[in-house]
């Protein structure tokens, strides 16, 4: 008796019409838009974020350097340099360093010097979003990646260094921040004589 009333039971439900099956797929359709357009707007967010970030770091250190000497733990160094060091950590994440160049160093340790006490976040810097790529074109129009993987068209890291006169040292050139999807989002684009903009 009781197997005939879950056999009627089954033959009775008929499940989902065509009607209610489009509508569930339609539901699923719209979700899934909402959710990718979400997702887009952050990235493009981020990256420009990442952008308007490095140029107010670039900004602030460019007037330091033209005001202010060096005073590296606590000691006036009149022959150091400002500096910068833009790199991709291991978590992907992008930081801005502030450190000190010192042109008699003999090697690219002693020439570039940044210090835990001069940087937030432990050390690290400003940091900036994962959800960016940054490239790097020079003066001479050459374009790298800046991150760490290592690959060939890449560098770890892109030293960006003032002049007391308000002129670049190195750096000069133009930034490009994209989506992680590949599409540009904003350029700081840096001159030799110090000026720059953001578009």
């Amino acid at each position: 008796m009781e197997h005939l009333k879950k056999k009627k039971k089954l033959l009775n439900d008929k499940g989902l019409s065509l009607v209610e099956m489009i509508i569930v797929i339609a539901i699923i359709a719209v979700m899934s838009g909402i959710a990718i357009t979400t997702v887009t707007l952050i990235n493009s967010a981020k990256a420009k974020e990442a952008g308007v970030t490095f140029n107010s770091e670039f900004t602030d250190t460019a007037t330091k350097a033209k005001s202010q000497v060096c005073v590296v733990q606590g000691v006036q160094q009149p022959t150091y340099r400002y500096c910068l060091k833009l790199y991709q950590a291991s978590n992907g994440k992008y930081f801005i360093q502030h450190g000190y160049y010192n042109p008699m160093g003999a090697t690219e340790a002693d020439k570039y010097l940044f210090y835990d006490e001069d940087n937030t976040n432990s050390g690290k810097g400003t940091s900036m979003s994962n959800r960016v790529e940054i490239r790097y074109t020079n003066r001479a129009g050459d374009t790298v990646k800046v991150n760490n993987s290592g690959d060939s068209g890449t560098v770890d890291h892109v030293y960006i260094v003032f002049n007391t006169d308000g002129t670049m040292r190195e750096g000069f050139g133009t930034f490009t921040f994209y989506k992680k999807n590949g599409n540009e989002v904003s350029n700081v684009v840096i001159r030799k004589n110090g000026s720059h903009y953001m578009d």
